[in-house]
C-alpha cells in the first residue's frame, strides 16, 4: 500500500487543500462494502473507512469540522479486516509528511520516530455491539515487548470501578472490551519507553471517547 497523492512533502496550495485528493495504490488487499476495507486517517484524526480504494477521497472529508490549516500534515493508511481490526504485517502500513501552503513549522509528529497510530473504539456501539469492543492501533518505528517500549491501556466509563487498563507488550494481540453497559467511556493509548515513561510525540497519548447504547 502507498500513496500516489499527494507525494511526500509535497506543499498545496491553501486555497485548494479543501478539495485535494488523496489517491492509493493498494494491492492484494480486496475490499468490498461491508467487508474488508482501508483505514484513512488525517492528523491522528479519526479514520475514513474506505471500501472502494479506486475513489479519490478530498482532505476535507478527513478533517472532521476542523479547517485545514497552513503547515506540516500527515496521512496514514492501513487495511482493515470486516470487523475493523488492522493489518499489522510488514508493508501495510504507508505513512506520507504534506505541507499546506508553506514547508516550514513545526512538524506536528515526527514519524521517523516512534509513533502511535489510533484506530478503535471508534463512535457508537449498539446493542450486541457492545458485547466485544476491539482495541486496535497501529505503530511505527517501534517494537513493543516486555521491559521495552510498550503501549498502556486505560478505560473508564459505566461499569468500571476507577480504570480498566492493560500493557500490551506484543505487538498484533488483540484486545477487547466486554459486556460494555450503556453510557460514555473514555479510552487513552499511551506509548511508554522501557522506563514507562510516555515517548515524545503528539500521537503517543491518544484520549478519545465512544458511546454505548444498549
Amino acid at each position: 500500500m502507498k500513496f500516489l497523492s499527494p507525494k511526500k512533502q509535497q506543499v498545496i496550495p491553501l486555497e485548494k487543500a479543501s478539495d485535494f485528493e488523496i489517491k492509493l495504490a493498494v494491492d492484494h488487499w480486496k475490499t468490498a462494502m461491508g467487508d474488508a476495507h482501508v483505514h484513512l486517517i488525517l492528523d491522528d484524526k479519526p479514520y475514513k473507512p474506505l471500501f472502494d480504494t479506486k475513489v479519490p477521497v478530498k482532505l476535507s472529508e478527513l478533517a472532521g469540522n476542523d479547517a485545514i490549516a497552513a503547515g506540516h500534515h500527515v496521512l496514514v493508511a492501513f487495511p482493515s479486516r470486516a470487523n475493523h481490526e488492522s493489518v499489522k504485517t510488514a508493508g501495510a502500513l504507508s505513512i506520507v509528511e504534506f505541507w499546506i501552503d508553506r514547508k516550514n513549522g513545526e512538524r506536528l509528529q515526527d514519524v521517523t520516530k516512534p509513533t502511535l497510530i489510533f484506530s478503535r473504539p471508534k463512535g457508537e456501539y449498539k446493542g450486541d455491539m457492545a458485547n466485544h469492543v476491539l482495541i486496535d492501533f497501529q505503530l511505527a518505528n517501534a517494537v513493543l515487548a516486555p521491559d521495552k517500549e510498550h503501549v498502556h491501556i486505560s478505560v473508564s466509563g459505566p461499569g468500571i470501578e476507577g480504570d480498566k487498563a492493560a500493557d500490551v507488550t506484543r505487538f498484533g494481540t488483540p484486545y477487547y472490551l466486554e459486556n460494555l453497559q450503556t453510557g460514555a467511556y473514555t479510552i487513552k493509548l499511551e506509548l511508554l519507553g522501557a522506563d514507562a515513561k510516555p515517548l515524545a510525540g503528539a500521537w503517543n497519548s491518544v484520549v478519545r471517547t465512544f458511546n454505548v447504547t444498549r
